[in-house]
């Protein structure tokens, strides 16, 4: 949710800045004023292209955990049933997990082996780190840099006739991050620091 609310910033954003001194008195329709508004100015572009790259890579983010859970839940019943259940599970998987980190260790892609228990253990492990990494990143992260995009629209930006509603975007991405679990939580539990 909080990529697609940054991604639906950037145009709202590319449009108030463009039209900004259109219409104003001794602003002709050929200057470079009229023309780009307030991407004139260095600042302004380069911050909006940060807003885009926090989107895309929150997108991605999202995404590429999104496709590690459809490949666990693949192969989580035949893993399930060759582990077996409850502590006969938990002590089966020790050798899968070894076997993992050698693979690892020796620079190997666990999800290359033949053993489902292998792939399997190794894709929890890493679902269980990116998910709250994700959750934490594209939330908090996510709300800060959506507070750019407001403040980018000027006084403008925090307005009920804003255009892409952007200030009610922001306040639901901060919300999101109380919603998606308390961003403390995901930092507490998978030891995920500020440069996640």
């Amino acid at each position: 949710m909080g990529a697609g609310s940054l991604m639906s910033a950037i145009e709202p954003v590319i449009r108030y800045q463009r039209t900004r001194f259109r219409g104003a008195a001794g602003v002709e329709e050929t200057s470079p004023r009229y023309q780009q508004g307030l991407q004139m100015k260095e600042d302004v572009t380069e911050r909006l292209a940060d807003v885009w790259a926090t989107a895309e890579a929150a997108a991605s983010l999202g995404f590429d955990i999104s496709r590690r859970f459809d490949e666990l839940e693949l192969i989580q019943d035949e893993a399930k049933a060759k582990l077996g259940k409850g502590r006969e599970m938990l002590k089966n998987m020790k050798a899968p997990m070894e076997k993992a980190a050698a693979i690892l260790a020796a620079g190997g892609d666990p999800l290359a082996d033949e053993d489902v228990t292998v792939r399997y253990v190794y894709l929890q492990a890493l679902c269980n780190i990116l998910c709250p990494s994700c959750k934490l990143w594209n939330t908090g992260h996510g709300a800060d840099v959506m507070r750019q995009a407001v403040s980018l629209m000027g006084g403008y930006g925090i307005t009920e006739d804003c255009p892409g509603f952007l200030f009610y975007k922001w306040t639901d991405m901060q919300l999101d991050a109380t919603y998606e679990g308390p961003e403390a939580l995901p930092r507490a539990a998978g030891g995920v620091g500020e440069g996640a």
